[in-house]
């Protein structure tokens, strides 16, 4: 049995591995998505962006969320009999007719949005470009969704690679194609929003191509009526709990999309949207990938532990103490993927927003980086982005035990959790049009400002949940955090638990001196960020550019020096190769 102190494990390589993969991809698809910036105007932008994206990313992610988190915690490893193996695969393949009819009920809403809306004469964007998007973009979610099975069994096998390659090769064409449609595609009568459409469509015919080509010959789940009982009972009936847990997540996740077209301007959307962009890009290339990861990583670890090889031999003392260190093997992983997510993210809260104007001028030209409201926006965002990686991290282990666990009732959980989001996603939708309303009429706030405040009191609230559920589990469990008194309540637990996630002090005070030291750089040499061209950079530019560079030294240092462990756990995660066994 291996130490519990051990980091990593081989499933965090494997995690990690597929986190490194992940982003080299998605660094060259950031490199072509910024062009696409350049050549949009605002309202296409906000259209695509928020109207077409929201509805097919709802069908998608409602159609399959709940399901994959279902099927994550019974692998084809863990089924013993055939007719069980069957009919979970065909539950993987329940996914794509509901994910089909999902669609068609958001395209038939997209239609009828466009019947009933006055569009401005001085826009141009047509009536039928945005019928063309809106089509397009419903043959895009049928294709992708049939690739959804695929992916259910590289989860299984914990096979990163293969999806990591297909979305990041899709991802590329995807960008390359929407850079050419916007530049060249309106002398050949293809519309702004009918090139997003077409882009979209691409990345899903590519995508789904690449990944059965990659795994069709393996042992992947087939659609079969030889079994008794077509679809795996317990497996479904944790399907439904989750897809409605899924929903409220997906309302608070989209929160802002959804009040965006309920609360400002065609104007103010396009601004948002473009912030939204630029801060979605780091997502997807930083946060997305090790929330993923992070999340097979926390579900192949418990998973191990709810075997019954424990029950079997409960009165065995090599069987209990084999037990714990699993279970702290899980802990160890829990605080370093937490505080790896943590300080991934407070330069984005600490560094960024002094940078928005700068960055904006240099990647999205002179059209937004002159815009005030969008630099502005964008610098509000950049905050925001810090609770959306911690969330996401968090969130990945409550979604990897609740449910998974007899011991801890976890079915109970499962419906507290719906609960505790639905409460969430109701102080949002109430608090969100509140704020909107007071930033459009505060001098010293935009429009946007209000519903980025919102949703970072959501994602706070998300987090802090997310902490208290971590805690019980490892209560519940009698799993020691190292120290010496007792706890007497999960609350105590959980402040514990955030103690040990947290970065060192120092390296706090760094992240504090840095915003500091920044804000005044940007005060005094950020204001000179307005040229055409980089041949055209000011030496004020260079000085808050050089300024801003020494401060990101300043915390590596501080973090090398400091948080000794947890850069020899960074080393030997994504440097130390993964020992056969």
């Amino acid at each position: 049995m291996a130490n519990s102190s051990e980091l990593p494990s081989k499933t965090s390589l494997i995690a990690a591995r597929g986190f490194l993969l992940h982003l080299c991809l998605r660094v060259l698809s950031f490199v072509l998505s910024q062009l696409t910036i350049r050549l949009v105007d605002p309202t296409t932008l906000g259209r695509a962006s928020v109207r077409l994206e929201l509805g097919s990313s709802s069908a998608l992610f409602l159609g399959r969320e709940g399901f994959r988190l279902a099927l994550l915690r019974n692998s084809h490893s863990n089924t013993k009999h055939d007719e069980e193996r069957y009919s979970k695969d065909n539950i993987a393949w329940l996914v794509v007719p509901i994910t089909i009819v999902l669609a068609s009920i958001s395209t038939i809403l997209q239609f009828y949005h466009l019947s009933s809306s006055d569009l401005s004469t001085s826009s141009n964007v047509s009536l039928t470009d945005q019928r063309n998007a809106a089509l397009l973009y419903f043959i895009a979610v049928c294709i992708e969704s049939l690739s959804e099975p695929i992916q259910m069994f590289c989860i299984w096998t914990l096979d990163i690679s293969s999806r990591a390659l297909a979305e990041g090769t899709a991802s590329i064409v995807k960008a390359f194609t929407l850079v050419i449609l916007l530049r060249w595609g309106e002398s050949y009568g293809v519309g702004p929003t009918t090139s997003f459409g077409i882009a979209q469509l691409s990345y899903a015919v590519i995508f789904t191509v690449l990944m059965y080509l990659r795994k069709w010959k393996s042992d992947i789940p087939r659609p079969t009526f030889r079994c008794k009982v077509l679809l795996h009972g317990p497996t479904m009936k944790l399907s439904s709990l989750l897809t409605l847990q899924s929903l409220f997540k997906h309302l608070l996740t989209e929160g802002d999309r959804i009040i965006l077209t309920m609360t400002l301007s065609e104007y103010d959307q396009g601004v948002y949207a473009m912030a939204s962009s630029y801060g979605s890009i780091i997502c997807r290339t930083i946060f997305q990938p090790l929330e993923e990861n992070a999340r097979w990583l926390f579900s192949s670890e418990t998973s191990k532990l709810n075997t019954n090889e424990y029950d079997e031999q409960n009165s065995s003392v090599s069987s209990i103490k084999n037990r714990n260190e699993d279970y702290h093997q899980v802990l160890n992983a829990y605080i370093f993927w937490v505080k790896l997510s943590i300080i991934l993210s407070l330069p984005f809260a600490s560094l960024a927003p002094n940078y928005a104007k700068t960055v904006l001028r240099i990647v999205g030209g002179k059209k937004w980086g002159d815009n005030e409201s969008a630099t502005r926006t964008l610098a509000s965002y950049c905050v925001y982005v810090f609770f959306l990686g911690l969330n996401g991290i968090t969130e990945a282990f409550v979604y990897s035990t609740v449910g998974n666990d007899d011991k801890t009732q976890n079915k109970g959980s499962v419906a507290k959790l719906t609960f505790t989001h639905a409460i969430i996603g109701i102080i949002f939708y109430i608090s969100a049009p509140i704020l909107v309303k007071i930033s459009r009429h505060s001098s010293w706030m935009i429009p946007s400002d209000g519903l980025i405040y919102a949703n970072c009191c959501s994602m706070m609230f998300r987090i802090l949940f997310s902490f208290y559920v971590a805690a019980s589990f490892f209560e519940t469990h009698r799993i020691n955090l190292g120290t010496k008194k007792i706890r007497k309540s999960n609350y105590h637990t959980m402040l514990e638990l955030m103690r040990k996630c947290s970065p060192h002090p120092w390296v706090i005070i760094s992240f504090l001196s840095t915003l500091f030291i920044t804000t005044y750089s940007n005060s005094v040499y950020g204001s000179s960020s307005s040229f055409d061209s980089l041949r055209e950079i000011t030496p004020a530019v260079f000085i808050h550019i050089g300024i801003g560079v020494s401060c990101g030294l300043i915390i590596a240092t501080t973090i090398i020096l400091v948080e000794d462990d947890f850069v020899l756990d960074v080393s030997n995660i994504f440097l130390k190769k993964i020992k056969k066994d």
